[in-house]
């Protein structure tokens, strides 16, 4: 017969054997009797009870390393109810709930498990990454330099949301995002590329670009040259703001702007040309004026026959400061009709 007792409690029997579910920590004291024999010595057991938990699976890191793009996100799950624990390279471990995402920067060896109470420690896992980054096309030139118009827009532009990091004529570099417009009001040698976070700056472009500035229209006079009576008045008429110069019988150059106004009182040449703020000057207009004297050659040394036969045939020119005919014979007569040899 068994006898056997647990932790101290009241003996108790059984035949042969006894089966004892051990819930808590246990000591069993036991020994054997029977008919005809001595009692046996008596056996002492203790039991400790360890809670056994079940171990958590291991977070899922995806994508699972590789040589991967600046930017990727890389993903790691593990149960809802689960805390991260993961690092990231040589940073201090961080911790997230559920899942976490991370922006590949540089290249770094992620590691991570999970903990939830009442569950034993999953096992780390542990993913590597190298990280390239893409290089960036070359700016475009909406022209490729050359000889340009003053006031000529050029525009650079670049793709997939970069920047542009550009200098004109070697000077501080500047920044404009996706487009830049430039106006060119002089000589200039634009240099530019493309930049971005995440991407290999672009090789960088030159455009060198040579002003050509346009010319100024002519003005225009409010006279035909010829014949005109004493006192009239001449307009010289340029576009709006035009500088009008103009010169009287081969005098010094005057100015006026836009308009110039000459009472004519003489016989005389006028010249005149038109300038302008970043342009190149107009072509010179000239225009010979004669006062108008209907007796003049009556009271001369040529006979009305002479001035009939010379009528049409005749014409006029500028010489030593005064104006005169041109004889078919090649005399020469002042406006008077005065014949000069």
């Amino acid at each position: 017969t068994l006898h056997y007792s647990i932790n101290g409690a009241a003996e108790q029997t059984s035949t042969k054997a006894a089966t004892i579910t051990i819930n808590e920590p246990t000591e069993i004291r036991a020994y054997a009797t029977q008919n005809g024999y001595a009692q046996s010595v008596t056996v002492v057991a203790t039991y400790t009870v360890e809670e056994v938990q079940p171990e958590l699976a291991a977070p899922v890191i995806s994508p699972n390393g590789g040589n991967l793009q600046w930017g990727t996100e890389v993903t790691i799950t593990a149960g809802g109810q689960e805390t991260i624990h993961y690092t990231i390279g040589s940073e201090s471990e961080k911790t997230a709930v559920g899942s976490v995402i991370i922006k590949l920067t540089d290249d770094c060896t992620i590691s991570a498990y999970s903990t939830r109470s009442g569950y034993k420690q999953s096992p780390t896992v542990k993913a590597t990454f190298t990280v390239y980054k893409p290089v960036l096309a070359e700016p475009i030139f909406s022209i490729q330099g050359g000889e340009v118009m003053y006031g000529t827009q050029v525009t650079i532009s670049v793709e997939n949301g970069a920047s542009i990091a550009y200098t004109i004529n070697g000077g501080k570099q500047q920044t404009a995002t996706g487009s830049q417009t430039i106006t060119i009001t002089e000589n200039m040698t634009i240099s530019a590329q493309a930049v971005g976070e995440g991407y290999t700056d672009s090789k960088q472009v030159t455009a060198i670009f040579t002003v050509v500035y346009p010319q100024t229209e002519a003005p225009s006079f409010s006279l035909i040259d010829g014949e005109v009576e004493r006192g009239t008045e001449l307009k010289i008429t340029g576009q709006k703001g035009d500088k009008i110069w103009y010169s009287l019988n081969e005098s010094e150059w005057t100015f006026a702007i836009t308009e110039a106004t000459i009472t004519i009182n003489e016989d005389m040449e006028v010249k005149a040309y038109a300038t302008r703020d970043n342009h190149t000057d107009s072509e010179v207009i000239s225009a010979i004026f004669i006062i108008k004297t209907p007796t003049d050659l009556e009271q001369g040394n040529l006979e009305q026959g002479a001035k009939n036969k010379y009528k049409g045939h005749v014409r006029k020119v500028f010489e030593n400061g005064q104006i005169l005919i041109l004889l078919p014979d090649g005399r020469k007569m002042n406006a008077l009709g005065n014949r000069m040899e």
